[in-house]
């Protein structure tokens, strides 16, 4: 479990925010005007000012050479026609934000409260840390400290620092997902042909959170989703979950090909979903295509409506429920997980609406 940090800890974090509120960097530095920041002993990191834009201001901050290749990401997502959802579902960074009283959750307020401080307007500050697949929480005392650190360097005009290059789309590391399984290669290779084409995308619902016993924090729920690509017909489903994703999506696209056949060709929308197929499509000669996965996206998109729709999600949920359960005398910790399994079985059903 992670450690809250004290009120002199965040006091002292407030402190320096507020003399990058006052400074207003963004009127000098764009949004991609990444610096490097080092300390002696610890990990090289990268801050972009927000709010060369006029609208989101405050700061991003990066550590560590694969935090930087997060935010390759976002400088190369209009090139590598990656999807935004995709990108925030791939963030590894510490948000300072300055904002309005509504983008507060209860949680920051009353630290502000215990903090005395006092904002108005759009003045309001506060800090988010994003990890991948994560859903972006409050930071705990270690992420503190390291906030601080980075930024009262950023701040200090009397350290020499500098920027990086301006990066390109061939700065992003991409690794491939590699089958490791020589049963599993073996069954692919010798997989029947379906002669059909295929599309596949991975898309990060951001309205499903989930708490699930392997991870600290709320997650985001994936969707991968396979279909063929001429009429939409539903080839490979699966909900996704952090850890090692790509792999998962590579699971999906092989348990497919091991029911249906293996496809001609499998149409994805860039090179980020190509890494998690590609040593699978070499093994099956199968071709690689770029394209928006339209039947996919689509599909996504209805899935996310749906469960946005209150009374979609509560009609899901009465189903359920064993109502009869609830006559029986139990503890509130049976009854929360009662609605818990309920909660499960609806988002299960929702997601396979269609399927059959």
């Amino acid at each position: 479990m992670s450690t809250e940090a004290t009120l002199e800890e965040w006091k002292k974090l407030y402190e320096l925010a507020k003399e990058f509120k006052k400074r207003k960097p963004w009127l000098q530095l764009a949004n991609l005007d990444i610096m490097e920041l080092k300390l002696d002993g610890e990990e090289t990191a990268y801050l972009t000012v927000l709010g060369d834009g006029g609208e989101i201001f405050g700061f991003s901050l990066y550590v560590g050479d694969d935090a930087l290749n997060k935010l390759r990401m976002i400088a190369c997502q209009e090139e590598l026609a990656i999807d935004t959802q995709l990108v925030l579902y791939e963030q590894d960074c510490i948000n300072m934000t300055i904002g309005g009283r509504d983008d507060l959750d209860e949680e920051q307020y009353e630290l502000i409260r215990a903090l005395r401080e006092r904002f108005r307007g759009n003045g309001w500050i506060y800090f988010k840390r994003f990890e991948p697949g994560m859903y972006p929480v409050n930071l705990n005392k270690k992420e503190v400290e390291i906030c601080t650190k980075y930024l009262q360097l950023f701040l200090d005009k009397t350290k020499e620092k500098r920027f990086i290059e301006p990066i390109e789309p061939e700065d992003l590391l991409i690794e491939n997902v590699h089958v490791t399984d020589e049963s599993l290669k073996h069954n692919l290779k010798n997989a029947p042909s379906c002669n059909e084409t295929w599309e596949l995308d991975f898309y990060p619902m951001f309205n499903n959170i989930a708490e699930h016993e392997e991870y600290e924090k709320p997650i985001v729920v994936g969707v991968c989703l396979i279909a063929k690509h001429d009429d939409g017909e539903r080839r490979g489903y699966k909900t996704i979950t952090p850890r090692e994703y790509q792999k998962q999506v590579m699971q999906t696209f092989a348990d497919s090909i091991l029911k249906y056949g293996k496809p001609n060709k499998i149409v994805v929308q860039n090179r980020l979903l190509e890494a998690m197929i590609k040593d699978i499509c070499e093994i099956c000669s199968i071709e690689i295509g770029f394209a928006v996965a339209e039947f996919c996206w689509q599909e996504m998109k209805n899935l996310e409506r749906h469960l946005e729709e209150p009374s979609g999600m509560l009609s899901e949920l009465l189903r359920n429920i064993d109502v009869s359960a609830f006559a029986e005398e139990m503890t509130e910790e049976e009854m929360e997980q009662k609605f818990k399994e309920a909660m499960r079985k609806a988002m299960a059903n929702m997601k396979n609406e269609g399927s059959d």
